[in-house]
């Protein structure tokens, strides 16, 4: 009995019990979800909002959020180095920590996506929604990279990150980030699972970096409140 209580003792833990949660809501959107939700919203998304979903799925292309950090970072760096003050070089170093740690979430959790990507092959949507060659499943190693979603990732990672640079403005951060994960489902680049899984992977793996970072020092740069 001891033995059996010992092995369910690990999904007690908070943060182990919401990964087993958001890995069944994953396999559940597969096997459920996915497909009917794609197949609903191109019989009823307008050319209008689809346009519209377009332009939002812009803001999580990556390269805009490195942009961002490493320039604060960049910027920071200079900063610290012609400080005239010990207090004001302190204060420079703190933000290139904390510039540096949404770089390293971001370059992180991409760097798991496209091992998951590689390894699962799963088809796109847009592929399914070919008349002439309607495919769907998981093709391991064959190049497809619909699983789980880079996009979502990022933008996960970037906002989360901000939100803890900046917690005062986290809830608008992870509405934007919520907002560009789903425009890659009604987009069709996506399934639900994929940015499901994308956005944990991206958001998991940025709050495990804060939080050893913050064993140093506090990561925030903006107010709490």
């Amino acid at each position: 009995m001891m033995l059996t209580a010992d092995r369910f003792a690990l999904l007690r833990r908070p943060r182990w019990a919401g990964a087993f949660a958001l890995a069944a809501l994953v396999v559940v959107s597969i096997g459920l979800v996915d497909k009917p939700l794609t197949l609903w919203l191109h019989a009823n998304i307008s050319q209008t909002d689809y346009g519209f979903w377009r332009s939002v799925s812009k803001i999580g292309e990556a390269g805009v959020w490195y942009i961002l950090a490493v320039g604060m970072l960049a910027a920071s760096e200079v900063r610290r180095r012609i400080a005239w003050t010990l207090d004001g070089a302190a204060e420079q170093l703190r933000r290139v920590r904390a510039w540096g740690f949404m770089v390293l979430s971001m370059l992180l959790s991409g760097a798991l996506i496209h091992v998951v990507k590689f390894t699962t092959g799963r088809i796109r949507p847009e592929d399914m929604l070919n008349t002439d060659t309607p495919l769907y499943g998981f093709y391991p190693f064959s190049g497809e990279q619909s699983f789980p979603s880079g996009h979502s990732q990022a933008i996960f990672s970037a906002m989360v990150a901000l939100g803890v640079l900046f917690p005062r403005h986290r809830w608008w951060f992870l509405g934007i980030a919520t907002l560009v994960a789903f425009s890659r489902v009604a987009t069709y680049q996506h399934f639900l699972s994929d940015i499901i899984a994308g956005s944990a992977i991206g958001a998991l793996v940025t709050l495990a970096l804060a939080r050893k970072f913050s064993r140093k020092a506090s990561l925030r740069l903006g107010k709490e409140v």
